[in-house]
């Protein structure tokens, strides 16, 4: 047997006490250290650095919500004052700060711009920034208030019915356009009918009679029409009829037989009324808020001035049976039928009156004083209206009335839903005179003035402040 022999590369040496199998561990444990030293002293001055940056952060949101608070109520009140004081906006410019001083609400204030720069009648812009006290944090919201309605026609006249404009003097209707849904007369042996810078529409035929004209404007009609006017030309325009051309007038522009589709649209069907008329809904909420209530029929004597302002809801039928002078701007809502015998004039025209009668006539000189006040505001505002809402009766000028005023008179309605149209005729009778600035809408009957003397309707549409309304908020954003 062979005994092993190590060689001295094969030896192997002890260990020695400081050194283990990986060689001396101590500097690695002490960087080690170190480092973790350094890490959780970097965490602790980040968690530190955020709970500050948490803390500003916390504060800004917090002012930033403030602000933002304020400024929706300074938008607020001036939705509330717009909806409560329509005259305000008369009382504005642009101007970048609606309230003055009169701005604080918490721990802030708001400064609310109001512009009258929309294409819609009647809407406004409103800036209101919020800012919040000793802070530089502040909110902008923008919004348009726009008016609850009522869009009027585009018309001088409008007729659900037939249209007779055949007085034995004149009749003129000026800057506005003339709708009726069945045929339309214009003229006749006695009588001078006008239709200036305006359209002729109907659903049925058209006859034109006497001296009467179409100036400066169309005639659409989806029947016929009959030229047999002595003036030259009967319509100074074009003509487009559904069927044909008779009489002898003459046209100046261009004519159209047998026009297909028929050129002109339903007006009086229920949507079409229900999206451009005071609708029954409407009404009702002026019958609740009006600012005077009479039960029954209102019978006004001559020499009365109907003193009355705001709207004024009238159980029964509304009868003058004289003369009389109105208030400033007033709005019937009549639940039965107007008649009107005698002369009736807006405050102005009356007012006027008295005041010439001042020097001669101690009493009307009392009474010229009374409308002096009102009379002066009238003459710098220019904007007196009297507005006639009849839902279910007819409105009539009698007699030797000569009725005369700005404004706009709506018999017959219909619900918000298209449904449930009614009301009667317009009618100027017995020698009587009308005259609106304005327009006349009849929603379900005819308008008549064969047994009149005269009848003017210069148009203008009834702009929304005109009209007593609430506001609303049609469009929003924070800026």
């Amino acid at each position: 047997m062979h005994k092993r022999t190590n060689t001295p590369d094969q030896i192997i040496q002890p260990t020695s006490p400081d050194t283990g199998r990986f060689g001396n561990q101590r500097g690695f444990v002490l960087v080690l250290s170190l480092w973790m030293l350094v890490v959780l002293a970097s965490l602790g001055l980040a968690a530190n650095v955020l709970s500050r940056t948490d803390i500003g952060i916390t504060g800004n949101v917090k002012n930033s919500t403030e602000a933002f608070y304020i400024a929706e109520g300074g938008l607020q009140r001036a939705l509330a004052k717009v909806s409560t004081s329509p005259s305000w906006l008369g009382s504005l410019d642009d101007t970048a700060n609606a309230f003055g001083d009169d701005n604080e609400l918490g721990n802030g204030s708001y400064t609310v711009s109001v512009f009258k720069d929309q294409p819609t009648v009647g809407a406004i812009r409103v800036v209101s920034v919020g800012h919040i006290e000793h802070s530089n944090a502040s909110a902008t919201v923008e919004a348009v208030l726009s008016p609850t309605g009522f869009p009027i026609f585009d018309f001088a006249l409008f007729n659900c019915g037939e249209l007779t404009l055949s007085t034995d003097h004149e009749a003129k209707v000026e800057g506005g356009h003339i709708f009726a849904s069945e045929d339309i007369t214009l003229g006749g042996p006695d009588a001078d009918v006008e239709v200036e810078e305006g359209n002729v529409y109907t659903l049925g035929s058209v006859t034109l009679l006497g001296e009467s004209a179409v100036k400066e404007g169309n005639v659409f009609a989806n029947g016929n029409i009959h030229l047999g006017s002595s003036e030259d030309p009967n319509v100074d325009g074009n003509v487009l009829v559904g069927v044909n051309k008779s009489g002898a007038g003459n046209v100046s522009g261009t004519v159209l037989q047998g026009v297909a589709p028929l050129p002109v649209t339903n007006w009086c069907s229920g949507t079409q009324l229900a999206n451009n008329v005071v609708t029954a809904e409407d009404i009702q909420h002026l019958r609740d808020t009006a600012d005077t209530t009479i039960s029954g029929d209102y019978i006004v004597p001559g020499g009365t001035l109907i003193a009355y302002t705001g709207v004024v809801h009238i159980t029964g039928d509304f009868i003058t049976t004289g003369d009389v002078d109105l208030g400033d701007n007033i709005t019937f809502v009549v639940d039965g039928n107007v008649e009107l015998h005698g002369s009736i004039s807006g405050d102005d025209d009356g007012d006027d009156e008295d005041d010439g009668d001042d020097g001669d006539d101690g009493d009307d000189g009392d009474d010229g004083d009374d409308g002096d006040d009102e009379d002066d505001s009238d003459d710098s505002d220019g904007d007196n209206y009297v507005i006639f809402l009849v839902p279910n009766g007819y409105f009539s000028v009698e007699e030797s009335g000569d009725v005369e005023f700005d404004g706009m008179v709506q018999v017959g309605t219909v619900n918000a839903d298209g449904s449930d149209i009614t009301g009667g005729d317009i009618t100027v009778s017995g020698d009587a005179e009308l005259e609106v600035e304005g327009s006349l809408l009849a929603i379900n009957g005819d308008t008549d003035t064969t047994d009149g003397h005269e009848l003017k309707v210069k148009h203008h549409s009834v702009e929304a402040e005109d009209m007593p309304q609430g506001y609303f908020i049609s469009s929003w954003r924070r800026n």
